[in-house]
């Protein structure tokens, strides 16, 4: 063949009817084709189909070991001639040599002078550049004189993958990337499919969405019923399948890669995260029955040591366990794993912390929430004609709106009910006599009716110069506006998640609902607001904190801090000085 084309085995500089290239490169084409005349054809195409580096054949990888400007010039002859096999094996190369390195050693190399401008190298990374085109710009051939971006840019249209396989910058795919996760199975009990068969898909979601949102909504009336203790297993709950809903998806997304332990470190992690945050709580709010506990005494007095040493026992499993080749998604998903517990763990142990000020405010805050995302659908179902946000192309201004007030007014008249009972204004406590979690008290001012002047506009309206009201409700106008407000953008952050992995919800765990996120995902952000307002408006030192504090000190300290406040309480006047101890 070569002679056939005029070319001797000693004409290695000859020219050719090749772009940038000469009888040599000619000729180690023409070795590969040969070894490779009796392969199968290659396999079509695979738009699915895991693009790799590292599968490089023996043949191929010994052929291969050239200088970087002939490896550079086969892969330009390989395009140009169109021998697909070749130039994967030849782009796959660079590709490796490419990996972990940074820009300078790429430089140094593949002996790359950068003869692009400052004005021309940002054109080049935003637009594809053909290998042809990257040639003709340098003066004799591309591994010697081509700029980096461009062997980037034309080396990254060939593979059509990431140069670095996995190690480059995840962020960089395309939205092709992430593989399809297949939909969940309906899980619509039989009864009500039979029941609405009739309707148009429309009415159908309409009518199982509300029969469930009642189911959901009774139940939780009944754990109300059941007590403060039940509302936190209800709160732990939510928060592990939460959790699970979100690990699951970004398990099923990089199943292929099958990371090792990363389900298990996921968990474990879970497991560590709750002791440190619960275990804080315990020590708050179960001070007297940690005091009867030896054992309790010692987890409590080095709570935060264990827990940073569980912790540190997951950190290095985690580093035990890194495989190479997949370094970077390993590290990827260990960080998948700890924004998923900021989410859920920290805001979970936020909605605890709320609990304990007072059931009202839990319920007022997630109710406001939940009123909100009803009425917002109303509206938006019935009403609805203007978009708001192309994140949720169902949501509109007509629902935005309408959920707004509605849930500005069933906020306050929440708010007025629920003060009238020390069972939802009292904070709660622990009682260890009795032995469970009791809520009597004297209430706050908050939830004693005080009377206020109303404004002149409101006084021509009502015809009433004042108007008896529970402080609190006033507090509750703040906390429905954010959840009306504010609240829903949890949602739309979700929804672009959503669309990230293009999946419609996390989970199908309710039907017509879709995952325990899908329906929290505004609650989580509710959270984090009402224990920032009870903290900076609301809350003043925590006594039993206090307490727990003064009960680890030594007898002497405990006897001096005594002293001082018996002299400062006689200062005040509030102990008479013949007061004898």
């Amino acid at each position: 063949m070569l002679e056939d084309l005029g070319m001797d085995d000693e004409g290695d500089d000859d020219p050719v009817l090749l772009p940038n290239g000469n009888a040599a490169v000619l000729k180690k084409v023409v070795q590969w084709c040969t070894h490779h005349k009796d392969d199968p054809p290659p396999p079509e195409d695979d738009e699915n189909k895991e693009n790799r580096t590292d599968d490089i054949p023996v043949w191929d990888h010994k052929f291969l070991k050239v200088d970087h400007g002939t490896l550079i010039e086969l892969t330009l002859a390989a395009n140009y001639l169109d021998i697909k096999g070749l130039l994967d094996v030849t782009c796959k190369t660079i590709a490796n040599m490419l990996k972990g390195k940074i820009p300078e050693e790429i430089r140094k190399t593949f002996n790359i002078k950068n003869d692009f401008t400052e004005e021309e190298e940002p054109s080049v990374g935003e637009k594809e550049v053909p290998m042809e085109a990257v040639a003709s710009k340098g003066k004799h051939t591309l591994g010697r004189t081509v700029s980096l971006l461009c062997l980037y840019a034309g080396l990254l249209q060939i593979l059509e993958t990431d140069i670095d396989d996995r190690y480059g910058d995840l962020d960089s795919r395309a939205d092709s990337d992430i593989p399809e996760i297949p939909p969940s199975s309906d899980r619509t009990p039989e009864i009500l499919k039979k029941a609405l068969s009739g309707l148009s898909s429309r009415w159908k979601n309409w009518w199982i969405r509300g029969i469930l949102t009642l189911t959901m909504i009774s139940l939780f009336f009944l754990i109300i019923y059941m007590g403060s203790f039940m509302l936190m297993l209800l709160v732990l709950g939510i928060q592990v399948k939460c959790f699970h809903e979100i690990i699951t998806i970004g398990y099923r997304v990089y199943r292929s890669y099958e990371l090792p332990w990363f389900r298990t470190l996921s968990w474990y992690f879970l497991l560590c995260v709750n002791y440190f945050f619960y275990g804080e709580t315990v020590a708050d709010y179960f001070a007297t029955f940690v005091q009867r506990e030896e054992q309790l005494q010692f987890l409590i007095r080095y709570h935060r040591f264990i827990s940073f040493a569980l912790y540190l026992a997951g950190f290095c499993m985690f580093v035990l366990s890194l495989v190479k080749k997949h370094y970077r998604l390993q590290f990827y998903m260990f960080a998948w794993t700890h924004v998923t517990l900021l989410i859920t763990v920290t805001q979970s142990h936020l909605v605890i912390q709320n609990l304990f000020e007072g059931m009202i405010w839990f319920l007022v805050p997630i109710s406001s929430v939940i009123c909100n995302d009803i009425t917002a659908y109303l509206f938006g179902f019935f009403f609805g004609r203007t978009p708001l946000i192309k994140l949720s192309p169902k949501k509109t201004w007509e629902g935005f709106i309408g959920g707004f007030f509605s849930t500005v007014v069933f906020g306050f008249i929440a708010a007025y009910v629920l003060s009238k009972y020390q069972y939802f204004v009292c904070p709660v406590e622990y009682r260890s006599d009795v032995n469970s979690f009791v809520t009597e008290c004297e209430p706050s001012e908050l939830f004693q009716l005080q009377s206020y002047s109303l404004p002149p506009f409101l006084k021509a309206v009502l015809r009433r110069e004042r108007v008896s009201l529970y402080p609190f409700q006033i507090h509750s106008v703040a906390l429905s506006t954010f959840a009306s407000l504010i609240g829903p953008f949890g949602g739309f952050f979700a929804s672009g998640f959503k669309r990230a992995f293009k999946i419609k919800d996390f989970a199908n765990t309710i039907p017509g609902h879709g995952g325990i996120m899908d329906r929290f995902d505004c609650q989580y952000l509710m959270a984090t607001f009402v224990h920032v307002y009870i903290t900076s408006f609301i809350r003043g030192p925590n006594p039993s904190k206090v307490l727990q504090q003064l009960l680890v000190l030594q007898p002497e300290q405990q006897l001096n801090i005594y002293k001082t406040l018996k002299m400062h309480l006689i200062e005040k006047g509030i102990l008479q000085p013949t007061l004898k101890v």
